[in-house]
């Protein structure tokens, strides 16, 4: 079951057996302000429900700055439903206290990861620090931007990031914890005029310890602080309380990741940075953002969303499920270096020991190098396919919409189409007409020869009175059978 606030845990004789209506079942810790309990709530037919109980320290009870400021957690947390934050069921009163149930998480936290790995001397997994920053970016931009039931932004900035206050399950899901000290819109200026400082001294942006007005861009400025612990095994800021230390290390050039560990692959030394800038304006601008530039470096690499609980569950829960693979480490020089000769055998299995140290990192520098640039492919390939099937998509529909049309068409103008397509219908599958049958040729008529081609009969002249040429004319006239015309003579 999850801390909704680390702080040292104590024994369990002390636990009170019941409070208000909840059985408890141990205790988590004790904060400065409060303390929390594994608690179970029982209901009708045997209904029960394992959850967290938060309540004030009984000492504060009567303190109304206390009282206030939780009082105003419970607010805040009661408007946060997200996956990546813990759930707040319940806010009441019981036993002259003030208590919040939450959601209990089966798990650990983040700066208990970090103490196990140290113990053991592994490092985590970049992917995986990848992994567990865009689970927090995603639960932090859902507080950052979300706005009340009129629409109006409730700025919430949650001021205190670290990895005490990130939850991770054994399934693989991140939540951030603890919205104790977080600040919303409606009371920012009641803050800013008192002047108080709040969060982790290590963990606090510029803006924070120089007293100037700040935005959720602290909450940025606190992750990459976080990232680059997770990266190197160490703290980025060793100021512990001391506000004026804490300026002079944020006055100095911070060093990238990779001036620490060495196989920092570069795009994540590169996020880390620009969420660390001194200048607001520089860093990211969102959470989104930055979980945007997280989520390709993994995909990129080919992450696996198990990583995450495979590396929990074989740390924690050794015999549930096999643990996963992480790459150690480079050992410093000094370990590597061997100690005084005791012999020729202790000399070769020193040189030996070296030999293998630097071939294993070696391998492990070029399969990260190659898993980036094969996760690279297979993300153009990925983008490509996307690209296909968003074509086969529009095309599809522009069919889709043609057809639509064509009914519409048809169903307004069917009335008036419907003759016109039953003629052509009939035309097109009436048989056509019979062929008549072949006949005789008619017989060609030749042309009569151009003398026997009869001559129009010219004009008679009126026969002359007397003279000697007019019997002759007669008989040749009266003697002509018409077939021969003799030309008259001039």
């Amino acid at each position: 079951m999850a801390p909704a606030e680390t702080a040292k845990p104590t024994g369990a004789a002390d636990v009170p057996a019941t409070y208000g209506r909840f059985r408890l079942t141990g205790r988590i810790g004790v904060g400065g302000m409060a303390e929390v309990f594994r608690a179970v709530v029982k209901g009708p037919q045997g209904w029960e429900r394992e959850l967290v109980v938060k309540r004030i320290l009984p000492s504060l009870s009567g303190n109304a700055e206390f009282t206030k400021m939780f009082i105003r957690e419970a607010k805040i947390s009661a408007l946060l439903v997200h996956p990546n934050i813990v759930q707040t069921f319940e806010f009441g009163e019981a036993e002259g206290t003030y208590f919040i149930a939450m959601e209990g998480v089966q798990g650990v936290t983040l700066r208990e990861l970090l103490t196990k790995l140290k113990k053991e001397q592994r490092a985590m997994p970049f992917m995986v620090i990848a992994d567990i920053a865009k689970q927090v970016c995603t639960g932090l931009d859902y507080a950052h931007t979300l706005r009340g039931p009129d629409g109006t932004a409730l700025e919430i900035v949650h001021q205190d990031v670290s990895p005490t206050n990130i939850m991770l399950a054994f399934n693989g899901t991140v939540k951030i914890l603890d919205f104790g000290i977080a600040r919303a819109a409606s009371f920012a200026e009641e803050e800013a005029k008192k002047g108080l400082i709040k969060g982790k001294v290590a963990y606090l942006a510029p803006e924070q310890v120089n007293l100037q007005p700040f935005d959720h861009r602290i909450d940025i400025f606190a992750l990459g602080i976080v990232m680059h612990e997770m990266m190197t095994g160490a703290r980025l800021f060793q100021a512990k309380n001391d506000v004026t230390k804490m300026r002079q290390l944020l006055a100095q050039p911070i060093p990238p990741p990779s001036a620490i560990n060495a196989a920092v692959p570069r795009e994540l030394d590169r996020i880390v940075m620009k969420a660390l800038e001194v200048d607001p304006t520089q860093r990211y601008g969102s959470a989104t953002a930055m979980a945007n530039d997280l989520e390709r470096t993994m995909i990129a690499a080919r992450h696996s969303s198990r990583d995450l609980a495979k590396l929990l569950r074989g740390l924690f829960m050794p015999g549930d499920e096999e643990p996963l693979v992480v790459i150690d480490e480079v050992a410093p020089v000094e370990a590597l270096a061997p100690g005084p000769s005791t012999g020729s055998m202790s000399s070769v299995r020193s040189s030996t020991q070296e030999i293998s140290n630097t071939d294993r990192t070696r391998s492990s520098r070029t399969n990260i190098n190659s898993g980036i640039l094969d996760g690279a492919l297979r993300a153009e390939q990925s983008r490509l396919r996307h690209e296909r099937r968003r074509g086969q998509a529009k095309a599809a529909i522009v069919l889709v919409a043609v057809l639509a049309a064509a009914g519409a068409v048809t169903k307004l103008w069917g009335p008036y189409l419907k003759p016109l397509v039953s003629s052509l219908h009939g035309l097109l599958t009436s048989p056509p007409p019979p062929v008549a049958a072949a006949s005789s040729p008619a017989p060609v008529v030749e042309p009569a020869p151009a003398s026997a081609v009869a001559r129009p009969a010219p004009k008679k002249r009126p026969p002359k009175k007397g003279g000697k040429g007019d019997g002759k004319t007669g008989a040749a006239a009266r003697s002509g059978t018409g077939d021969d015309v003799i030309a008259p003579s001039e």
